[in-house]
């Protein structure tokens, strides 16, 4: 098989390698703590900016290399991965719709729930009943763990 150059996935590596560097431009404004800690405030910055160049430059090499199929059509029909970004962008605005109402569990489990089937999830009431833990847990470690005041909705507030 002949290696094609493919100019969509290259610009797709450049601007991911650019937002790298661009967010560890950003990072430079963030102030040194004076204090005795090890790490300040701009370790995590660092790391996705430097994370965010070396995964940029990872796909600009593999899209010089081209392991594509050299027939368009062979890689599938666009309207096939057209269902999978559907569902997930539906999770996405339930999810902003629900989070105040319904309160941060219904509308997480709504969000993991589209997410999962959009993966290739087959079981309605598994996906729903693992959507439904996994909200339940990231609700308690948040909240609980973390002191953090998410809403619960106005299905579920003390009157």
């Amino acid at each position: 098989m002949p290696n094609r150059f493919l100019r969509g996935e290259v610009l797709i590596a450049a601007g991911i390698v650019f937002l790298g560097v661009a967010m560890a431009f950003g990072t430079l404004a963030i102030p040194r703590s004076g204090g005795y800690e090890r790490i300040g405030p701009a370790a995590y910055p660092w790391v996705i900016s430097l994370s965010l160049v070396i995964i940029g430059a990872i796909l600009a090499r593999e899209a010089l290399r081209n392991t594509a199929p050299a027939v368009p059509g062979e890689a599938g029909p666009v309207g096939h991965a057209l269902r999978p970004f559907a569902l997930v962008n539906l999770g996405l605005i339930l999810h902003l719709l629900l989070i105040e109402r319904a309160g941060f569990v219904v509308a997480s489990m709504t969000l993991f729930f589209c997410t999962a089937r959009a993966m290739g999830a087959r079981h309605w009431s598994v996906t729903a009943a693992i959507a439904f833990a996994l909200s339940l847990a990231v609700y308690f470690a948040f909240s609980v763990g973390l002191d953090l005041a998410l809403p619960v909705g106005t299905l579920l507030e003390r009157q």
